[in-house]
């Protein structure tokens, strides 16, 4: 089963979390959608320093200068490059910066809220085909270690049989025949 951790930041005490969340829970029987909100950049900006959190959905009213050094966090934070983002605003005045900074996706208010599920079900979809190719390769790089293994015992064995027989020979020959060994010999 795979978590999806969701940061939703928020200022306003109106929440689409709990629709969001039910509509995703429906969609989705494979996945664990776990929803955690803030009301602060500090507070969203810690939770992103000590927990993995797969989405972040800022719906938060905001100073440029604000949204700028926090766009700067996000960016420069190499933890954080697998992070999807999504902003809502009530225009669209930041959504050319939030573009230029590698935001997922921008919604303007007031927000069709199937639009919005359908991106975070795109998300799932995105992270559910991740975590199985990972899953793979995981599984897969373990069968190629112990093949590798296994190769390496049996050239191992192979190759010492031989140079063990030709070693010892030599060592025979060297001690019992070196004694009856003549020039002309």
């Amino acid at each position: 089963m795979v978590k999806l951790n969701i940061l939703y930041v928020s200022n306003d005490n109106v929440c689409l979390l709990d629709s969001i969340s039910y509509a995703l829970q429906d969609k989705f029987d494979d996945f664990t959608v776990e929803f955690i909100q803030v009301h602060s950049l500090q507070s969203a900006k810690e939770v992103l320093e000590h927990k993995y959190i797969s989405c972040l959905v800022l719906d938060i009213d905001l100073v440029q200068t604000q949204f700028e050094y926090f766009l700067s966090f996000l960016n420069n934070n190499p933890k954080l490059d697998s992070l999807v983002t999504i902003v809502l605003a009530h225009d669209d005045k930041f959504k050319t910066i939030s573009y230029e900074n590698g935001i997922d996706d921008f919604f303007v208010k007031p927000i069709n809220t199937d639009e919005l599920i359908s991106k975070l079900s795109k998300i799932l979809k995105e992270k559910q085909l991740h975590q199985e190719v990972a899953n793979k390769l995981f599984s897969q790089k373990k069968d190629i270690k112990k093949i590798k293994n296994d190769m390496l015992v049996l050239f191992t064995h192979e190759l010492k049989t031989p140079l063990n027989a030709i070693i010892n020979f030599s060592s025979y020959i060297n001690r019992h025949l070196q004694k009856e060994l003549t020039p002309k010999k």
